[in-house]
């Protein structure tokens, strides 16, 4: 699910410990691991675009992966109860999530362009913060875009990292909303630990 959508996950598995009162710490271990396989994702798919950006965003990534990891490890260790299987993802190659990701993907490369001559640099911080809310894989293409035609590496990253954080604290917020009080304690908790 993670490698689909970790928000979706999260969402997904705070309401089934909601309302089908499913095990809280397996769904919360799946929530958090799902998020975890953020960093990687976003790592591999900025390689892919602009490897400079890979190295530069790979210190604000390797902290809260290795954090996530061992978390998902510990409480996969520690675990008790049966097995729940989670929700499948849906099939991201359905044409309409296609068209509505490439629509997504044209307006966030269109606000990261006016982001970037009205208010510079800082500006892409912010809008990245703004878009990490929606979609992080369409910040890291336009980031990774963008430093390939002339923005500062550096910067180029910095927005990326923080539109993660803004993720994770979007999904924290999601797992306290949404799920019972042990599942948002644990994925929220979690999550803002890897934000800081």
């Amino acid at each position: 699910a993670g490698i689909v959508s970790s928000t979706n996950a999260t969402f997904t598995f705070a309401r089934l410990s909601r309302e089908q009162h499913a095990p809280d710490a397996t769904l919360a271990a799946g929530a958090v691991a799902a998020c975890t396989v953020l960093f990687p994702r976003v790592l591999v798919a900025t390689a892919v675009l602009d490897r400079r950006v890979a190295i530069a965003l790979l210190p604000y990534l390797l902290a809260p992966f290795l954090l996530g990891l061992l978390v998902v490890v510990l409480w996969l260790r520690v675990r008790h109860g049966g097995h729940t299987p989670g929700a499948a993802p849906a099939n991201p190659l359905q044409i309409w999530p296609a068209l509505q990701m490439a629509a997504t993907f044209q307006v966030v490369m269109f606000v990261v362009e006016l982001a970037r001559r009205w208010f510079g640099e800082g500006g892409l911080l912010a809008t990245g913060a703004v878009l990490g809310l929606t979609d992080v894989d369409a910040l890291t293409i336009s980031m990774a875009r963008a430093a390939t035609n002339g923005l500062p590496v550096e910067t180029a990253a910095q927005a990326i990292a923080v539109g993660i954080l803004a993720n994770c604290a979007m999904k924290a917020a999601i797992a306290v909303a949404l799920g019972t009080r042990e599942f948002g304690g644990r994925t929220g908790g979690t999550l803002v630990a890897m934000g800081a």
